[in-house]
């Protein structure tokens, strides 16, 4: 029995151990995106949307399909 009870004291320590390394952890804030960069994102993912919907009403060699992933590819170089 004084086995059993050693390693529940063990076992206490180490989780008092854990819980006070978590809590003492500090985590960065998150950063905020500014305005600009919100408004840049939201631009590329509506050219990635409407890329998606033309490529998938017409067949790839078709004007509109180029051209809407032409776009695609220029809103990628410009937002990166």
């Amino acid at each position: 029995m004084q086995e059993h009870s050693t390693f529940s004291k063990f076992i206490d320590k180490e989780r008092e151990k854990n819980a006070n390394t978590i809590s003492q952890k500090k985590v960065a804030a998150p950063k905020s995106l500014s305005p600009k960069e919100l408004q840049d994102a939201r631009q590329v993912i509506n050219i990635f949307i409407q890329a998606w919907k033309t490529y998938g009403l017409y067949p790839e060699d078709h004007v509109n399909t180029k051209r809407s992933l032409e776009n695609l590819v220029a809103a990628f170089d410009n937002f990166f």
